[in-house]
């Protein structure tokens, strides 16, 4: 069967995206023909130094990001089974069989979608539907979506003698941007053309004309990546901020791809939920997941736990060290370094001497925002015997691995589960490494985390930074019961091995067919 995976954020090369490059490999090895499907460049070979994975006989295609996930959605209708693990996007399933893998559910409004784009009577104004939007951007006092090559509107109004096809731009374009070209066509017919900046256009129309008519823009399209501004493969075109009928002395109305309120439109809702509705399995990561899957969404979900080997350990004794493994990240899935950082300060200004706390994650340098969420930890680290391995290589992981005695977990800490469940962990990959590993876990007491360690016989959970502290204080003291957490622990951590995935993912399969 030729199968295609698609994952956005292949290249950032965290846990998410582990989980893809296992999924690949379990299905090559169940005798598949598998491509990963992608938009930023990233090779085999950097993914085996990085993660220790082979990917032989794994095609990795690099796709341009258009809007609506157009091209994402066209190249899934060459495979036999289209395998969708990108967070936040549901570009339309064109393949004999679909699979959407969720390893959370976010708001379907929230979705980068490639729906039907079914007409729908509520839109305010003349716009019917409109497709080839990324998703609104706000910088005050303007808001605007950028599109890519090709925007496709649909018109629907009577209009008289003297009405214009208006477009407006917001002033966003960076300067090092190419200035825009722009074929406008109606009902397939040129219209207009226009080459160089503008922000207001208005387009006369050539007739008095009723019903519903197409128009559509093409653009030049470029990236920030081929500018050198960001790692940003988005195609971009115009910065649209309005498009309407309106008369010579009509005013503006705001781009009615949202509501005045800030809710979704009746058409951005028909295409969202046409996407999801184009997948037959929804996966889910875990049992946390998949609750607010039917929560959200109203839809089943079968669980397919990561696969997660055990590390390939050095010869090294345990000893006097806590070990936190996770990307340093300033974003809604932050690990909470901080407070655990902050703990491990208290506990060392409490007398605690000879125990040493390691954090290992990657880290995007070239993103201000997260290289001073690292500077930040690293201040926060001063003072004490607790040191920061931002992208290190494999061997260093699992060198400390093998010396950790003590594993920290704390995503979700300080969050409101009900309120913000998608800033807890989903499941937990390096929880199970380091359990694997033979590290005696100590993970807060919330979401997939829960699924994982059971209290008490394979590790400790705790849900306040005392707790946490407290917990460590017992296992530092108790070598006895550390070696007895532990040795369960490990045994724990074999029920999610790769055999396990394999066995599993074999079951769906046959299942889907």
């Amino acid at each position: 069967m030729r199968v295609a995976i698609y994952q956005r954020w292949l290249a950032t090369l965290g846990g998410g995206e582990r989980y893809t490059i296992e999924l690949a490999c379990a299905l090559r090895d169940l005798g598949h023909q598998v491509t990963l499907l992608t938009h930023a460049p990233i090779t085999a070979d950097q993914i085996g130094q990085r993660l220790g994975l082979d990917l032989a006989s794994i095609t990795i295609t690099t796709l341009a990001d258009s809007p609506n996930l157009a091209t994402v959605s066209a190249e899934s209708a060459s495979y036999d089974l289209f395998i969708n693990t990108s967070h936040g996007d549901l570009p339309l399933a064109r393949a004999r069989q679909n699979v959407l893998v969720c390893f959370f559910p976010l708001p379907l409004h929230t979705y980068r979608h490639g729906g039907r784009g079914r007409r729908t009577s509520s839109l305010p104004t003349a716009l019917e539907h409109i497709a080839g939007l990324h998703a609104l951007e706000h910088a005050a006092p303007h808001t605007w979506a950028w599109s890519g090559s090709s925007i496709v509107a649909v018109l629907r109004r009577r209009w008289p003698a003297a009405t214009h096809l208006a477009l407006r731009c917001a002033p966003v374009w960076p300067q090092q941007a190419p200035a825009p070209h722009v074929h406008v066509w109606l009902d397939g017919q040129p219209l207009a053309e226009r080459q160089g900046w503008w922000s207001d256009w208005r387009i006369p129309l050539p007739r008095p004309m009723r019903g519903s008519h197409h128009v559509r823009l093409a653009i030049t399209p470029w990236t920030l990546r081929q500018l050198d501004l960001a790692p940003d493969d988005r195609e971009r075109g115009i910065p649209l901020a309005n498009i309407t009928l309106a008369g010579p002395e009509q005013r503006w109305r705001d781009l009615p791809l949202l509501t005045a309120d800030g809710e979704p439109s009746p058409a951005a809702l028909t295409q969202v939920h046409s996407a999801l509705a184009s997948y037959q399995q929804i996966w889910a990561i875990s049992e946390f997941s998949a609750a607010w899957v039917r929560r959200r969404w109203q839809r089943a979900s079968a669980i397919l736990y990561p696969a997660v080997a055990a590390p390939a350990l050095p010869e090294r004794a345990k000893g006097p060290l806590i070990l936190s493994v996770g990307r340093f990240f300033a974003g809604a899935h932050n690990k909470k370094h901080l407070p655990l950082i902050q703990a491990f300060q208290q506990l060392y200004q409490q007398g605690l001497r000879g125990w040493e706390y390691h954090l290992v994650g990657g880290c995007d340098l070239d993103q201000p925002e997260q290289r001073a969420y690292l500077e930040q930890l690293q201040a926060a680290a001063q003072g004490a015997p607790i040191h920061l391995h931002v992208n290190a290589p494999l061997a260093t992981l699992n060198d400390l691995y093998a010396q950790a005695s003590i594993f920290w977990h704390a995503a979700g800490f300080g969050e409101d589960a009900q309120q913000q469940p998608e800033r807890f962990e989903h499941f937990g990959i390096a929880t199970v490494e380091a359990m694997a590993a033979g590290c005696v876990p100590v993970v807060i007491d919330h979401a997939g985390q829960r699924e994982i360690v059971t209290h008490a016989v394979d590790g400790l959970r705790w849900s306040s930074s005392a707790e946490l502290q407290a917990h460590t204080r017992t296992l530092i003291d108790a070598a006895a019961q550390r070696q007895q957490l532990a040795s369960a622990a490990s045994a724990r951590a074999h029920a999610f091995r790769p055999a396990a995935f394999r066995q599993r993912l074999a079951q769906l399969l046959a299942a889907l067919r």
